[in-house]
């Protein structure tokens, strides 16, 4: 596992998250189960899935050329921002891994937004911290927390196959 501030420069930072979440022409979908053994709700949207791209990827540019020099990674299997409103309690969801398709992947986390919610990867809780990436072997079995600080908690998930 890798840690590592202050990923992109902070304008680019504060852009994608100006776009995301204060902006009314960007589509979340309400997903029901953040995941399928789950009952906390979210939003959502699929940047790319089944090497379909959203009409938004150009948004999260910044951060694709910049996992481009850090990762390295044979394809992208799933791009997806997820959005947790406050609930007004701390929500822990359930431990997964984000893909059961493959056995050689990577996992990634960007934060783009500061609140008391975190992932636990393994044994180790990570902070949300804005502009923070936090990347691991994809097999490895994590969860997250919803927050109780700020509206929302606005993260983006990678998966990128070795």
């Amino acid at each position: 596992m890798k840690v590592i501030d202050n990923f992109i420069n902070s304008d680019d930072c504060n852009n994608i998250f100006f776009q995301l979440v204060h902006s009314n022409y960007f589509p979340w979908f309400y997903i029901p189960k953040s995941i399928p053994s789950d009952d906390h709700s979210l939003f959502q949207h699929n940047f790319f899935i089944e090497n379909i791209k959203s009409e938004k990827y150009d948004i999260i540019l910044p951060l694709i050329n910049k996992l481009n020099s850090v990762i390295k990674y044979k394809d992208i299997a799933r791009i997806k921002a997820n959005l947790y409103v406050n609930k007004n309690k701390k929500e822990k969801h359930k431990k997964h891994t984000d893909i059961d398709d493959y056995d050689n992947f990577i996992t990634a986390i960007y934060y783009l937004n500061t609140t008391n919610g975190y992932t636990t990867i393994g044994k180790k809780k990570i902070k949300d911290k804005k502009n923070r990436l936090v990347f691991f072997n994809g097999l490895t079995p994590h969860f997250g927390t919803t927050q109780t600080d700020t509206k929302e908690r606005v993260l983006i998930n990678f998966n990128f196959l070795l």
